[in-house]
């Protein structure tokens, strides 16, 4: 082989740009990802204050809460191979116990049960002061 033709032979032949388009493509959909999630959180947000603020209580104060069921952690590349109907397993639940967080800090435990049609919570423990 020639000097010249030994320069021009390249030792490693990569194609970058399609590696590259290839890492925008997972970017774009992970973005897509999470834009939903967010866009679905804050929607349920937002129904949840409206709907609270149009209840009233006996002292008129209105006190927020929220239920967790549990939860987990995945890679962000996990999420986005996630498709419609996959599975992922809570990893920090305990047999249909919930926790009722208020103001930053959980209040009490309860059970998720139907009542009257509707999706509710039967508080079977309240969290003593010490619990942070």
């Amino acid at each position: 082989m020639k000097d010249a033709e030994r320069r021009q032979t390249p030792i490693l032949a990569v194609d970058f740009r399609s590696v590259e388009s290839q890492i925008d493509e997972i970017c774009a959909r992970a973005d897509e990802k999470l834009l939903r999630l967010l866009e679905d959180a804050t929607n349920a947000i937002n129904a949840a204050d409206a709907d609270s603020q149009r209840k009233t209580s006996a002292t008129g104060a209105l006190v927020s809460f929220e239920i967790r069921l549990g939860s987990t952690r995945i890679s962000l590349k996990e999420l986005n191979e996630k498709k419609i109907d996959d599975i992922e397993p809570l990893i920090d639940s305990q047999k249909g116990q919930v926790q009722i967080w208020s103001g930053g800090k959980m209040r009490a435990t309860g059970v998720l049960l139907v009542d009257d049609g509707k999706l509710a919570v039967r508080i079977e423990k309240l969290a003593d002061e010490t619990t942070p």
